[in-house]
């Protein structure tokens, strides 16, 4: 038998009744009930795949939106930023740093302002970080020679921050001998510690820090990086003499 069969029917009275063609396919077999029954739970399962498809559109939609708006945030700013200017009150030519600049004769003549937008610099004399050595942090500086800094900058070292320990050994003899006194904080009077007007070699374990002539941070400074400095001479300076030492994050 095929797929469908073809059955003819007589009435009461003898007439032949036009056949009608039975479906053999299962789904034309269930009964009433059956069949709306199949039919909600074909309907619920489109509807589902439907459902799961328009999530995954959602979710690809909201995943490459999140990438769209993250991006600019998360883009790394530079974490310091100082701008030196030629006249006073920011006028003038000038020039923008975020990181060491060994050679600035180029660009100014000479610095009678300064404004750090963000983090902590020294300031050289000379070419090269060489000369006499300025400290500054996050403010503005409109007159560089009224508040004792030299209007000749010639080179630009940034002072990263540290967010560790600090630790630092000082000695009152040259090539790390004598007398040693480690300092784990600032110091107003690191001759009282050292037992001695002068400090002659010393070992920067940890951290940066700034050394100043005089007591309770006063005087020409310098910035002592990590590493080894033998002789004083190492660190910028002309004698031993030392009279204060601070930790460089305690500028932020």
């Amino acid at each position: 038998m095929g797929p469908s069969a073809t059955r003819w029917y007589r009435s009461a009275k003898g007439h032949r009744i036009h056949p009608f063609n039975l479906s053999l396919h299962p789904f034309a077999m269930l009964t009433a009930p059956k069949a709306a029954e199949h039919a909600w739970k074909q309907s619920v399962k489109f509807q589902k795949a439907a459902a799961n498809q328009h999530a995954t559109t959602n979710s690809t939609r909201t995943n490459k939106d999140c990438k769209r708006s993250e991006s600019p945030s998360t883009a790394k700013q530079p974490d310091n930023k100082i701008i030196l200017f030629e006249d006073r009150n920011f006028q003038g030519r000038s020039v923008e740093c975020s990181s060491d600049r060994p050679d600035l004769q180029s660009h100014l003549s000479r610095c009678n302002s300064v404004r750090v937008e963000s983090g902590c610099f020294m300031l050289y004399e000379h070419p090269n970080f060489q000369g006499q050595q300025f400290s500054l942090k996050w403010g503005d500086y409109p007159d560089m020679q009224s508040e004792g800094f030299s209007t000749s900058i010639k080179s630009c070292r940034m002072i990263p921050s540290h967010r560790g320990t600090y630790r630092i050994k000082i000695y009152d003899k040259e090539d790390h001998r004598g007398n040693m006194v480690e300092l784990t904080e600032d110091s107003p009077r690191v001759m009282d510690q050292l037992r001695s007007p002068e400090m002659l070699s010393c070992s920067v374990l940890e951290g940066y820090w700034i050394l100043y002539e005089l007591p309770n941070y006063r005087g020409r400074q310098y910035l002592l990086r990590p590493g080894q400095y033998r002789i004083f001479s190492e660190w910028g300076a002309m004698s031993g003499k030392v009279g204060s030492l601070r930790r460089a994050p305690d500028l932020y």
